[in-house]
């Protein structure tokens, strides 16, 4: 009996030490850090290469991917050791192709090799780095892709302006510039079917491209030359360099021009100031 009464009391110790322990909080789960692969969208831009011989045309296409293994696969790059600042001198050119992430950054990459720039726009140089090996090559897959999507949709084209009606010249006079007298430029119009087909050449030699970082010069367009689709392209008096656009522009987009553009305008001018 005893032992039975002693059995029963040390239950009842155990229940009511079980019943009065206060239950722990859980610890709070701990914070993950937050890393950028878990983009729901990546845009892609390239330079419309059409665009030196056709400024009617945009000068940038862009598209957005929600493919997730692509997505994927450039935050794979983006987050790669291997991406580096480049040392001084070791490449030099121009992106065609740039990579925007939803939070704002953005990677240009060069379409013949890994090498573009990092930043938060769209510039063709500057801030050169060297980027994981082979995405160059992806993303211009991507942009080759989306081209030929776009150029089935479309259907064919148009021939390009062989030829063109007229031409207009426009060029700055000097003698406003020395007293203020007007008009600030002067403007002719070109029918000459030789003159035409040579401005013409010029305009689809595919020699005319944006200039790079060290072929960059100072100074503005003295002559601009003005197709009937509104492709303008203005040019330096000194040199074959200028720009390309819509609008007479004395700087800005910096273009290389083809070869003897520059001297060709400039006797066209001559002759126009001595009649």
């Amino acid at each position: 009996m005893k032992k039975l009464l002693c059995s029963l009391l040390l239950f009842l110790f155990l229940f009511t030490s079980c019943s009065t322990e206060t239950e722990k909080p859980s610890s709070p789960a701990e914070p993950s850090a937050q890393t950028s692969n878990s983009f729901e969208w990546v845009k892609i831009t390239y330079l419309n290469k059409d665009f030196y011989a056709y400024a009617t045309a945009p000068k940038y296409y862009e598209f957005t991917t929600h493919n997730p293994e692509v997505i994927r696969q450039l935050e794979e790059y983006r987050l790669s050791d291997s991406m580096r600042p480049a040392r001084p001198g070791e490449m030099d050119g121009l992106c065609s192709y740039w990579v925007t992430y939803p939070d704002g950054h953005v990677v240009g990459v060069f379409d013949d090799l890994d090498y573009g720039n990092v930043g938060t726009e769209i510039k063709p140089f500057g801030n050169d780095r060297i980027l994981p090996a082979g995405m160059s090559d992806f993303v211009g897959e991507l942009v080759s892709t989306h081209i030929a999507q776009i150029s089935s949709a479309a259907g064919p084209s148009d021939p390009p302006p062989s030829s063109f009606e007229w031409v207009k010249i426009t060029y700055d006079n000097e003698e406003f510039f020395t007293n203020g007298t007007l008009p600030e430029q002067y403007e002719f119009t070109i029918h000459d079917p030789d003159i035409l087909r040579q401005l013409a050449e010029y305009r689809l030699s595919g020699v005319m491209r944006p200039a790079r970082s060290d072929e960059l010069l100072e100074g503005m367009c003295s002559f601009w030359v003005t197709y009937p689709d509104g492709h303008i392209i203005g040019i330096y008096e000194s040199c074959d360099y200028g720009n390309v656009d819509t609008k007479i522009e004395p700087y800005g987009n910096d273009t290389i021009l083809p070869p003897g553009m520059s001297a060709f305008v400039g006797k066209l001018v001559k002759a126009d100031m001595e009649d």
